[in-house]
């Protein structure tokens, strides 16, 4: 049975309804019309795990598959929570992630826990699944996993902000997160462009209007603070001390990887500094931003990017700048290092860059 499975008298669960502020709802048990899966009725005693026989690549490709799936013809739309209701969803599943599987589950109805074994170790997942690890979105508020740390395991966070838009990233993320024993993980549940409703947030892009800049959208996890997963990012950042590498992918006239802290300069000292030496080394051709990038053909720098600035001490990363970068690194690559084929110098570098346990 789902994690937070009970639903209404019928055995099933109420349609969502729009939020005053702009987030979902969706009606309890008793009809009082709370947050979805929030409320302490929706919530069972524990929370433990359902066994995934297969790979950690094969249920992130399930779930961009959903993604792409539900993009043909119209893209699905996102049902962004309120605010209050992102960071009590973030909190739940930093509670699910645990590998005691005793605390309470309020997770909204669609999710589940997932346990499986990745490389030499326990990994627990919770996503929009059904019992048998197949995508069964139904919000899109993504999928996030943690590794059990122990010998060998990284102290990293592997992102995927921009799944299905930025070609590849999406496995690709979940292949890093593997071969690199990292211990954190985080997918954004849909297109960055599912939404219609801008985000408020600096800046534009063509990506929603190909050949006319347009600002972000709500949906755009990299550029909204409304998502899901911008509050997960924030409570991982709370939880840990583990950096956060965001994996984008580009067909832009730049160097095969650009690297950024996305501040704005680069760093002389640091992981992204480590990094860049690293990917170098691998044999990766690196720009760097603030380093003779961003030019006219390749500007994509992540300045305006939310969990960016987050991790920097903005108090407000839709529209301010961060004072203290360096924790977050901001990754764009041409696809043909994102692809299985061409990652394995970026797992090489991560791997030298980032010293296990």
């Amino acid at each position: 049975m789902a994690c937070g499975s009970s639903g209404s008298s019928n055995g099933t669960f109420a349609p969502a309804q729009q939020h005053p502020d702009g987030g979902a709802t969706t009606s309890t048990k008793d009809g009082s019309g709370g947050p979805t899966g929030l409320d302490g009725s929706q919530a069972r005693a524990a929370c433990p795990a359902q066994p995934y026989a297969k790979l950690m690549e094969n249920l992130v490709y399930d779930v961009a598959k959903h993604m792409h799936d539900a993009g043909t013809g119209s893209l699905p739309a996102v049902n962004l929570p309120s605010a209050a209701d992102r960071d009590k969803f973030a909190a739940q599943v930093l509670v699910a992630l645990k590998f005691d599987g005793n605390d309470p589950c309020p997770l909204p109805p669609s999710y589940i826990v997932m346990s499986l074994v990745d490389g030499p170790d326990d990994v627990r997942v919770v996503g929009e699944l059904d019992k048998y690890g197949t995508a069964k979105p139904s919000l899109y508020w993504g999928a996030y996993a943690a590794r059990k740390s122990g010998p060998g395991t990284r102290q990293l966070a592997i992102e995927s902000a921009h799944p299905v838009a930025d070609p590849d990233t999406d496995v690709e993320s979940a292949r890093v997160f593997t071969a690199t024993r990292s211990e954190w993980y985080l997918i954004a549940g849909a297109h960055r462009c599912a939404n219609p409703t801008v985000s408020g947030c600096d800046g534009t892009t063509a990506v929603c209007s190909p050949g006319k800049q347009s600002p972000y959208k709500e949906s755009d996890a990299a550029h909204s603070s409304k998502t899901p997963f911008h509050g997960v990012h924030l409570a991982v950042s709370a939880a840990t001390t583990a950096p956060f590498l965001q994996l984008h992918s580009n067909g832009e006239t730049c160097p095969t990887a650009l690297l950024s802290d996305s501040s704005g300069t680069f760093p002389t000292s640091g992981p992204v500094f480590t990094f860049g030496k690293a990917m170098e080394a691998a044999g990766i051709t690196v720009g760097r931003c603030g380093a003779g990038f961003p030019t006219g053909a390749c500007s994509l720098c992540g300045t305006e990017n939310v969990q960016a600035r987050a991790n920097a001490g903005s108090s407000d990363a839709c529209t301010m700048q961060g004072n203290t970068y360096g924790r977050f690194i901001h990754l764009e690559q041409q696809q043909s290092l994102a692809t299985s084929a061409g990652d394995a110098p970026l797992i090489k570098a991560i791997n030298a860059a980032f010293p296990p346990r």
